[in-house]
Parts: C-alpha cells; sequence; structure tokens
C-alpha cells in the first residue's frame, strides 16, 4: 500500500447546493473527522477547525461511510472515477437482495452488468438480481415483479410496463439509478420518475454517478439531473 504524501493523495467531499461531491484532491482526514463529529452530536466541523486528524482512512471505510450517507435518505452520490463506485453499487444491491424487496436497478451498461452479475455469483447474495430486456416475455417480466428482489430492466422494457399497467407500483421498494450524469431531460429514466413518483410517495431513489465533469457541464446540470431523480440531496 502506497503511502500517502499530503492532502492532495486523499479523498475529499465537497457540498454543493445539497448534493454531496466526493472526489480526488482533497484531504481524507477531514471527511473521518466531519463524519465521526457528527456521529457523537457534535459540530461536524469543529474538529478540522481544532486541529483534529484521524492518522488513516481505509478505502472500505471510506465506502461504509458513504453508503450510509447514501441510505439516510434520496440521494445522488457523485463520486470521482477510481474510488470504488463500482463496489458502493454492489454493497447497495446486496441490501436489497430480498425476495420482500422490489428494487429496479436502472442506466447500468451491458459491461456494468456483466461484471455487477459476476461479483455476486462470487458472494454469498441468495437472490441474484434477474436481468429483463426484450427477451423477457410480458408474463415472465410480470411474474419476477411479484418475485421481488433486484431487477436490473431497461428503460424502454419499463416504461412500456408501466403505461401498460403490469408494473405493481403499490410493491416497489425503490429505484438505484446508475450513470446518473447521463440522465436527460428527454430520457427514458425522466419518464420512469415522474410515473414511479405519481403511484408510489415512499419508495426511496438513490443515484450514482463517477463522472463529476459531465455534471458540472452546462448550466445547473447537477440541479436538473437531481430534479428529474426527484431528489433533493
Amino acid at each position: 500500500r502506497r503511502r500517502a504524501r499530503g492532502p492532495a493523495c486523499g479523498v475529499g467531499v465537497r457540498e454543493s447546493r445539497g448534493c454531496k461531491i466526493y472526489r480526488r484532491g482533497e484531504s481524507v482526514h477531514w471527511f473521518q473527522a466531519r463524519s465521526s463529529r457528527k456521529l457523537r452530536g457534535g459540530n461536524p466541523d469543529s474538529s478540522w477547525a481544532s486541529g483534529e486528524r484521524s492518522s488513516t482512512l481505509s478505502m472500505s471505510s471510506f465506502l461504509d461511510l458513504a453508503l450510509n450517507e447514501l441510505l439516510e435518505r434520496d440521494s445522488l452520490l457523485v463520486m470521482a472515477k477510481g474510488l470504488g463506485i463500482e463496489q458502493l453499487l454492489r454493497n447497495l444491491v446486496k441490501l436489497h437482495a430480498d425476495p420482500r424487496d422490489l428494487v429496479f436497478l436502472l442506466n447500468t451498461t451491458k459491461d456494468d452488468q456483466q461484471q455487477l452479475l459476476l461479483d455476486l455469483q462470487e458472494s454469498d447474495v441468495a437472490l441474484q438480481p434477474a436481468v429483463i430486456n426484450n427477451e423477457t416475455g410480458a408474463q415472465e417480466r410480470m411474474e419476477k415483479y411479484l418475485g421481488g428482489g433486484v431487477l436490473l430492466v431497461t428503460t424502454r422494457i419499463l416504461t412500456v410496463d408501466m403505461l401498460c399497467a403490469r408494473v405493481p407500483f403499490a410493491h416497489v421498494s425503490g429505484v438505484i439509478v446508475a450513470n446518473a450524469h447521463r440522465v436527460g431531460e428527454n430520457s427514458n429514466i425522466s419518464f420512469i420518475m415522474r410515473m414511479f413518483r405519481q403511484h408510489n410517495t415512499t419508495g426511496f431513489v438513490r443515484a450514482l454517478s463517477d463522472d463529476a465533469a459531465s455534471l458540472t457541464a452546462g448550466f445547473s446540470k447537477v440541479e436538473k439531473v437531481m430534479r428529474m431523480l426527484y431528489v433533493r440531496r
């Protein structure tokens, strides 16, 4: 393990209009000191201001803290590339790999799906995620919806099933959106989220992105994406 050389080698957190952005280039100590202070009920910034710093923060601990932040409420989590967003997504899927939950995982690429499924097969997940695409018949899709668990479904298929009343909205625990920086106003995801919120006001929304640069391009891109995803953090 390489030794960190000052703050530039760490991982940091920047808050921007209700959205926390995890990135390289800032010290890990600020995030750890702030989080530990927050858990103790004190001022999260006082430990940093007073010069209190913890010596190390492992990557697994960092991802655990990021996951806990994401689970607190509906959020958009943005991380820099290479910080382990794939592992974070895998842990998130593990939490909902339960037939009592019905969770849609949207906006994943084929490579994302293959890697995720491969990693989960090597772990002790009892209910593996199911892939739903144009090769899955309508009746089979309905059975999978009722069977629960995490479903990797294409946005086009889910849009059709929502319009045809095949999706049991009341049983949907939530939606996970990967590659959130690719969400556009005319995308199927924007329509899906609007339909989801119209029929289900209690389900969670958790969005992930590892492309902060894309979210800073254009005018108010972060705010627009958050609005389309119906998240405020």
